[in-house]
C-alpha cells in the first residue's frame, strides 16, 4: 500500500461526498496530481477496499468492510489512533 492510497483511504473514513470532489481537494491540498490520485482510488476499489459506483452511476465513496479491516491493521502497525492517524498519513505523504 502506497502513501496515495493510505491517504485516500484515511480521508475516505471520515468524509461522505464523491470521490471526485475528494480527489479533487487532496490533490489541492497536498500537490498530488489528480491523475495519480484517480488511478490509486482505482486500485483501492479494484482490491475492493473502496465503493464509490461507476461513472454512470456514481454514488458516495465509501469504505468497504475490508478497507476498514486495512485501515485498522494499518493504524496497529503504526502504533496510533483516531486523530493520530491523519497526522501520520499527512506526515508520510510529505515525504515524497
Amino acid at each position: 500500500m502506497n502513501e496515495n492510497q493510505v491517504l485516500i483511504l484515511s480521508t475516505v473514513e471520515n468524509r461522505i461526498d464523491r470521490i471526485t470532489r475528494i480527489l479533487m481537494e487532496l490533490s489541492e491540498s497536498r500537490g498530488v496530481p489528480y491523475s495519480t490520485l484517480k488511478f490509486n482510488a482505482k486500485v483501492l476499489k479494484e482490491l475492493e477496499l473502496l465503493d464509490y459506483g461507476t461513472a454512470a452511476d456514481p454514488v458516495d465513496v465509501r469504505l468497504t468492510d475490508s478497507g476498514r479491516l486495512v485501515l485498522t491493521i494499518l493504524r496497529e502497525g503504526a502504533g496510533v489512533e483516531g486523530a493520530a492517524w491523519e497526522a501520520v498519513a499527512v506526515e508520510a505523504h510529505s515525504d515524497v
